[in-house]
């Protein structure tokens, strides 16, 4: 049995700020990430980004956008109760900026 932890983000971001939601897989949880969708603003000083073990030592962008982007990914990620999944919308723009993002991860059986 799979359990979907699929997750979404969307929504205004002020001028130079930064919105971040993101989950932390249970030790020993494996999550297949499946798919990770975009929306930026087409500008070189938004983006979008799905990141692996946020805010932590090995911190690594598993994909980005500056614009839309619709990427299959099979990736695998081990929870170990710290490391979070984060879906990461910066908007280092002088104005408000739209942007959203959406990835699609199951948690597989043991």
């Amino acid at each position: 049995m799979m359990i979907d932890r699929s997750e979404s983000l969307y929504e205004t971001v002020a001028a130079f700020g930064c919105v971040v939601k993101d989950q932390v897989p249970a030790n020993g949880k494996t999550w297949e990430i499946a798919r990770f969708v975009g929306s930026a603003a087409y500008l070189s000083t938004t983006a979008v980004m799905l990141v692996w073990d946020h805010g932590g030592a090995g911190e690594e962008i598993v994909a980005s956008t500056h614009g839309d982007a619709n990427i299959e990914l099979f990736r695998q990620v081990v929870g170990d109760g710290v490391k979070k999944l984060a879906l990461v919308l910066e908007n280092d723009a002088p104005s408000a900026q739209v942007l959203g993002a959406r990835y699609e991860v199951k948690e597989l059986a043991p």
